[in-house]
Formats: structure tokens, sequence, C-alpha cells
């Protein structure tokens, strides 16, 4: 595997005399902190235990710090897909056409949107964060039951900001939605201090995602500290 390409890895499993285990809580936090191996700094800890967290928050803040985490994060997203997708896909098919079919319902999620089920097609990964890994593009397994069919795609069109403008009445937003313009590079542009023609598209794209997660959180009540956890920033930071 990937991870065991690594020399650390390969020293912790001759040490342990056994293969690491990457569903293995103690073993990711033996390779990871302790300084015989990796020593990455700890960022956080368990509330019961007081050991070093591993969870998917701490892994992506420390990702940058080592190629073992990148790889450890890869295995949790591929162990997901595995398991909300590829294992219960046998139940969502019907007996009666050998096909899936999907629930909407109105009245479940607390915003309004509908919500889908069995499978849930609103929430399926997207090809292009899976492929970064090597994985599956979950995408691909849903089609038309017809040989010529298509499968449409809607978008609700930052529904929620073109509502938030209106009930506020906030005359530069509604101006650039009516402008036909993206508000998210909208938001960054003028927030951020920001013009896209100047910066590489790597640093727009962080930019406008920080912004983006910005405004959707406002709207849906988020706290200081869940948007600390989103921008991965100090809460301090977060709440101005």
């Amino acid at each position: 595997s990937l991870l065991r390409k690594n020399k650390k890895v390969r020293q912790f499993e001759q040490d342990q005399g056994a293969p690491f285990n990457p569903n293995s809580t103690p073993h990711k936090r033996k390779l990871l902190f302790e300084p015989e191996y990796l020593g990455l700094p700890i960022l956080g800890r368990s509330k019961k235990t007081q050991e070093p967290n591993t969870g998917a928050e701490v892994l992506e803040r420390l990702k940058r710090k080592s190629k073992v985490v990148d790889n450890l994060i890869a295995f949790n997203r591929l162990g997901s897909l595995h398991k909300n997708y590829i294992k219960p896909m046998p139940l969502w098919v019907a007996t009666v056409d050998g096909r899936a079919h999907t629930n909407y319902t109105q009245h479940v999620v607390v915003t309004g949107r509908l919500s889908s089920t069995f499978p849930n097609l609103m929430n399926i990964p997207r090809g292009d964060k899976v492929s970064e890994y090597g994985g599956l593009d979950i995408k691909r397994v849903f089609g038309s039951r017809w040989q010529d069919g298509l499968m449409l795609r809607y978008d609700y069109n930052q529904q929620e900001l073109r509502l938030l403008s209106w009930a506020c009445d906030e005359r530069n937003m509604k101006a650039a939605f009516q402008r036909g313009e993206d508000i998210h590079d909208f938001t960054t542009a003028n927030l951020g201090n920001v013009n896209m023609d100047e910066v590489s598209d790597t640093v727009w794209k962080e930019k406008r995602t920080r912004y983006k997660r910005i405004s959707f959180g406002i709207v849906y009540g988020i706290t200081d500290r869940g948007l600390s956890r989103d921008l991965r920033c100090s809460i301090k930071k977060a709440r101005e």
C-alpha cells in the first residue's frame, strides 16, 4: 500500500511485529505523534482519556506536514465510499425491475430543501474530489434506465443567499445577482479585497472557499467554534 512505502511506517511495523492498521486509533496515535516515528504536533486530546486526538479535523490540519497523513485521509474517504455507497448498493435495487429508485421528501430538512434517500442522490461525492486519491467516481455508477437516456443535474443556485439579499435589502448583493455574477466571486473580491486576475487560481480558490463557508455559515447560524473548525483558524479569528 501507499502507507507501507513510508520508511517510518515500515519502522513502526518492524517494532510492533505487525502491519500498521489505519483503522486502529492506538496505531495512529503512536505513528503520528511519538517522536521515534513521525513526531507530529498534538493538536487536541480526547476529553475522556486525554490521549492525542486522531479525528478527521486533526488529520486535515496535519496533512501538509506528512504524506502519511494525506494517505490516511484518502483511506478514510475511500472507506466511507465503501460503507455508504458500494456496500449498501444491492439494497437500493428494487426486486421488481432491478433498478434503483430514490425517494424525495419535502418535510425532513429544516431549511425546506428537498432531501433524497435510499439512495441519497443529492449527496453523492463529487468525482474530482475522489479522483485526487485514485478512488472511484461514485457518480458514474448511476445512470439512466434508457440506453440513450440522460441524467439531469439541477442546482439551487445560491438560493439561500438570494433570499438573504432580499430579506436584508442588501443592495450590493442584489445588484450582483441581477448582473448575473457569481455571488461567491463577488464576496471574495469585495470582502477579501483581492482581484481574481491578480492572484493564482489556487489562491483564489482557497479564498473563495473561505468566504463561501462564511456566507452560508451566517445563513445557517454557525457558531464561532464551528466556523473556526471549518476554516481551520482560531476561535478568536473566526469571531472577528
